[in-house]
């Protein structure tokens, strides 16, 4: 799990393109790992789609944000002919440890 974790992430970082800048609230969402994730309260997985790589993990990021995530994880990424698709989870990690 760990490996493609560190894989999808690692190849979402090599492309570039154009990018959703990040909220406010956006930039103080952590990207966490899966064993990072262990206590944390899942909040929704949702799936987000961009231009590239840095676009799609700014979305996530985002979209956490508004919904009352600290914290997301990507479960899965691919990239299609139109640019970049994770698979992401919102969760609420700080305070709860």
């Amino acid at each position: 799990m760990r490996q493609s974790f560190v894989a999808v992430v690692s190849v979402m970082l090599v492309l570039s393109g154009c990018t959703t800048p990040l909220t406010d609230a956006g930039a103080r969402v952590e990207l966490i790992t899966p064993a990072q994730a262990a206590g944390c309260s899942m909040i929704k997985l949702f799936a987000v789609q961009g231009g590239s790589a840095d676009d799609v993990l700014h979305k996530a990021m985002n979209q956490a944000a508004q919904i009352g995530g600290d914290s997301v994880g990507i479960s899965d990424g691919k990239q299609n002919g139109t640019g970049s698709e994770i698979t992401a989870v919102a969760l609420k990690c700080h305070g709860i440890r």
